[in-house]
C-alpha cells in the first residue's frame, strides 16, 4: 500500500496543523474532508455569502467541492469537478479558493476552527447499477421514448382501456398509432396476452395500429407468442435508462447560486 492510500485523520487540530493538513490532501489529489466552523462567499453567475457556522465540507479529487450544514441531504453550495481548489493560510483563518473559468465563478471558504481533517486517496472503479422503479422507468421513456424505438412519439400515459390500462399510446416514424406496454422485468405470456387485449379493442376502430412490447428481456413462448399475433418486441436498456434518470437527477440538484 503506498502512502497516499493511507488514512490521515486530525482531531480538533491547531490551525497550523490544519492548514499543512489540507494543503497536502488537496496537492496530492485525495479526498479532503473536514469539519470546520466556517464562512462562505460565491461569485460568479451570481453572488452568496454565508456567514460563519459549523458544517461539513468534501474537496475531491477531480476539483468538485460540497458545502453541507447540519441537516438537510443537499449541499448549501458546491462546486462541479473540474475546478482548481488551493489554499492559504492568512491571520490564522485557512482560506480555501475553488475557481473556475468556463464559467468565470470563485468559491472561497474561510476557516477558523476545524475539529477534525479525514483525507485518503479513494480507490472506486466499480459502475452504479441502478434498479430502477417501475415508475423511473416510465419517466425515462417519456423523457426519450427512443429508448424503445427510433422516432416513436408519446402521446398518452396509461390510457384507460376495458381491460386495463395501456402504458403508453403513440406514434411510430411512419405515423401508425401505437400502444405500448413496458414492462420493469422479463416479459411473459401474460405480457402478451395482456398487449394484445388493448390492441385488439381498438383494432376494430383503427386498423393502421401496432402493439409493442417492451421489457429488458422475453420468454421464448411469449416471443412466439407475440409473433403470431403480430405484435412487436423491443429490448429495453435498463442501463441507458438509469443513466438517463441519473442524468436529469443530477441536473436538477438546486445549487445555491442559481436561486439568486
Amino acid at each position: 500500500m503506498t502512502r497516499n492510500n493511507v488514512l490521515d485523520n486530525l482531531i480538533n487540530p491547531n490551525i497550523n496543523d490544519s492548514y499543512e493538513a489540507i494543503s497536502d490532501g488537496l496537492k496530492r489529489r485525495r479526498l479532503v474532508l473536514f469539519l470546520g466552523d466556517c464562512q462562505v462567499d460565491y461569485n460568479g453567475r451570481a453572488s452568496s455569502f454565508l456567514d460563519w457556522g459549523q458544517r461539513l465540507v468534501v474537496a475531491k479529487e477531480d476539483g468538485s467541492i460540497l458545502i453541507h450544514k447540519p441537516t438537510g441531504y443537499d449541499a448549501v453550495n458546491w462546486q462541479p469537478p473540474g475546478g482548481i481548489i488551493r489554499s492559504k493560510l492568512k491571520e490564522n483563518i485557512v482560506v480555501i479558493e475553488t475557481s473556475r473559468i468556463h464559467p468565470n465563478e470563485i468559491l472561497m471558504i474561510y476557516v477558523r476552527k476545524f475539529f477534525s481533517i479525514t483525507s485518503m486517496k479513494l480507490l472506486d472503479e466499480a459502475p452504479l447499477d441502478m434498479h430502477l422503479s417501475e415508475a423511473q422507468l416510465y419517466e425515462a421513456i417519456n423523457l426519450q421514448p427512443d429508448l424503445i424505438e427510433d422516432g416513436l412519439k408519446i402521446l398518452s400515459n396509461q390510457r384507460h382501456m376495458s381491460h386495463g390500462f395501456a402504458d403508453f399510446t403513440g406514434t411510430d416514424k411512419s405515423g401508425k398509432y401505437v400502444i405500448v406496454e413496458v414492462k420493469r422485468k422479463k416479459a411473459t405470456l401474460d405480457s402478451v396476452k395482456q398487449l394484445d387485449k388493448y390492441v385488439s379493442e381498438l383494432r376494430s376502430n383503427t386498423a393502421n395500429i401496432r402493439g409493442i412490447l417492451a421489457a429488458p428481456e422475453i420468454t421464448l413462448e411469449a416471443d412466439n407468442l407475440a409473433k403470431s399475433l403480430s405484435l412487436d418486441f423491443r429490448q429495453i436498456d435498463l442501463k441507458e435508462s438509469s443513466k438517463l434518470i441519473r442524468k436529469t437527477s443530477n441536473s436538477g440538484q438546486t445549487r445555491l447560486d442559481s436561486n439568486l
